[in-house]
């Protein structure tokens, strides 16, 4: 059968779009390094508490993992290009296989440390810790496994010391403390200096080595210079807003600071902050800085830069929340899992797009349908499918409920739902698509009209279409309002309602102007036009099902390095969502 002209560039269209996605290489986006690093150091220590001899152990910490993961994976091909990056992308691929492998803590943790150092050779950036430092606990590390090269005031001045060559560094020498960040001591502390007798110190936990290199950093500062710092803290509030935290001490310079607030000054400022960092820790609790960052989430997320509102939902977790789960722990367990579960399901769904494309799909299946049967002079049969969307509206309110007061849906359930949901409808839609296709014609649709009308919609036809609109409404409606669940657990309530308002009326807007424009079209072109879109959808759907399953860990993931994610298109750098586009795609084209 010849294809119609639209047919032919509809089908050629989705093909491209899915070689496209096969051999381009992914766009660099704006990535957080720092993120991608704590990540790799996270799931380096809390791996163990998701799987042990090959078992997953705790379900919610495993989905956690493979999140992060996937994470590390897609931040790391959106770095600019450098010589490192394709062995660094090497690298996360065999990560990411890792942890899908469930693999030994010990191995996660080798190739999580693995990787994050290389990361940070290739791509320098400030890091910070995660809890302000013990200067107490730094002064016992340096007394153990320091002060025989270095001296315990830091001059080198010692037997061992000179018997080395070259000599260890002097951190009393102002000259090079001037230049020296607490970050770049916490490098050379977990990397060593190749060619001296300055060893990694790797095998420290990543706080020790803060805790370390904070420490040392004091040795060229006097106390009665701290004493001085002290007194510009407190009395002026242009010196602390330009230290606002951690992260920006870890990385700041007594030369940079200098050119800040002055020469005279930044000398004291150091000196005070570098033995009392606690002096950043009181100026903000970890929790001011979640909602701080999940404000500043949301606010990317509406500007349409959903890179860079994950990045920041990750920093939410990672820099905030993280830190303080042990006390929450022992208070309200139960308070912990549920935000856990509300900051995963706000990650996935930034990660998806959601509500940048639900309910329009749910809308161009349900508005399709409606012209379908007043086309095809069946306006008895729209009742079935009104009834469908509004049961799905009920059962959404009750899930509304459930998912806020009554129970705990976890991501994995979300996933199910969705997957399966989808491949339903996108295997739906492709026998409705083709049908269709065949009706493009008008001498088609006419002999169609009299040899078929009396008999195509039956008692058992108004239960098919009141499956279909319920199954095309639910399933949008579902992820919509665990996602609205997630969001809300920020706090900004209006805000989330207004979006919601603003959702609803922007898709009452264009089922209005689709119904209206689909009354005027000509039938063969109705069913023509009809058909193309309902492909499309077909093709979305088939990947977005796959992708779904692919998450709630149902089916396994062979990483694709040069797919971009496009999920309005439902494609994802993943070799079985490929493949399920590509045979969607020939059942089209057989088809039609």
């Amino acid at each position: 059968m010849l294809l119609h002209p639209l047919f032919r560039t509809v089908v050629l269209l989705l093909a491209a779009l899915v070689g496209t996605a096969v051999s381009a290489t992914a766009s660099a986006a704006p990535s957080d390094v720092q993120t991608t690093w704590q990540m790799l150091n996270y799931m380096s220590v809390d791996y163990s508490g998701a799987v042990a001899n090959g078992k997953v152990v705790s379900q919610s910490e495993y989905g956690e993992m493979r999140e992060f993961a996937g994470s590390v994976r897609q931040q790391i091909a959106g770095l600019p290009p450098s010589a490192a990056k394709a062995d660094l992308l090497a690298k996360a691929d065999r990560f990411v296989a890792a942890v899908d492998r469930k693999e030994s803590p010990a191995e996660i943790r080798s190739l999580a440390d693995d990787l994050g150092n290389d990361l940070l050779k290739a791509y320098p950036v400030a890091l910070a810790p995660a809890h302000t430092p013990d200067l107490a606990r730094g002064a016992s590390l340096f007394n153990q496994n320091c002060a025989s090269c270095h001296g315990e005031k830091g001059d080198a001045k010692t037997a061992a010391a000179a018997q080395l060559n070259p000599p260890p560094i002097a951190f009393v020498d102002r000259g090079r403390a001037d230049q020296r960040s607490p970050f770049a001591l916490y490098q050379v502390i977990g990397h060593g200096i190749p060619g001296t007798a300055m060893v990694s110190f790797s095998n420290l936990p990543a706080q020790d080595r803060w805790d370390l290199a904070y420490y040392i950093s004091r040795f060229a500062y006097p106390a009665s210079l701290a004493s001085e710092g002290k007194s510009i803290w407190d009395s002026d509030a242009q010196v602390r807003k330009s230290i606002p935290d951690l992260a920006a001490l870890s990385s700041l310079t007594e030369a940079q600071l200098a050119a800040q607030i002055g020469e005279s000054r930044a000398p004291a400022v150091i000196a005070y902050l570098r033995a009392n960092p606690a002096a950043l820790a009181s100026q903000g609790s970890p929790l001011s800085l979640v909602r701080t960052r999940l404000q500043e989430s949301l606010q990317a997320y509406k500007a349409g830069d959903r890179d860079k509102a994950k990045s920041l939902a990750l920093s939410a977790y990672l820099d905030g929340f993280e830190p303080i789960e042990g006390s929450l722990a022992a208070r309200d367990a139960g308070l912990l899992a549920r935000v856990e579960t509300a900051m995963g399901e706000l990650r996935a769904s930034i990660g998806r797009g959601d509500n940048a494309d639900e309910g329009l799909e749910a809308l161009l299946i349900v508005v399709g349908m409606l012209a379908f049967l007043k086309k095809g002079g069946r306006p008895d049969m729209v009742r079935p499918v009104h009834y469908g969307w509004t049961s799905a509206l009920l059962a959404g309110a009750l899930t509304w409920l459930a998912a806020t007061t009554l129970i705990s849906i976890s991501g994995a359930t979300r996933e199910l739902t969705e997957g399966f949901g989808s491949i339903l409808a996108a295997v739906v839609l492709l026998f409705v698509g083709i049908w269709m296709h065949g009706k493009g014609q008008a001498n088609e649709w006419q002999r169609y009209i009299k040899q078929r009308m009396d008999r195509a919609l039956s008692k058992g036809s108004g239960w098919f279409l009141f499956s279909l609109a319920f199954i095309a409404v639910y399933r949008e409606l579902f992820e919509t309002i665990l996602f609205y669940a997630a969001l809300s657990a920020e706090g900004n309530a209006g805000a989330v309602i207004a979006g919601a308002v603003a959702g609803a009326a922007a898709l009452a807007i264009v089922a209005f102007v689709m119904l209206r424009f689909s009354q005027k079209l000509p039938v063969g072109k109705f069913f023509t036009y009809s058909s193309a879109l309902i492909a499309v959808l077909a093709v979305v759907l088939a990947g977005k099902g796959v992708a779904a399953l692919q998450e709630a860990g149902l089916i396994g993931v062979a990483p694709l390095s040069h797919v971009p994610r496009i999920s309005l298109l439902g494609i994802f750098p993943t070799g079985e969502v490929i493949a399920a586009q590509v045979v969607t795609l020939i059942a089209l084209i057989v088809g039609f």
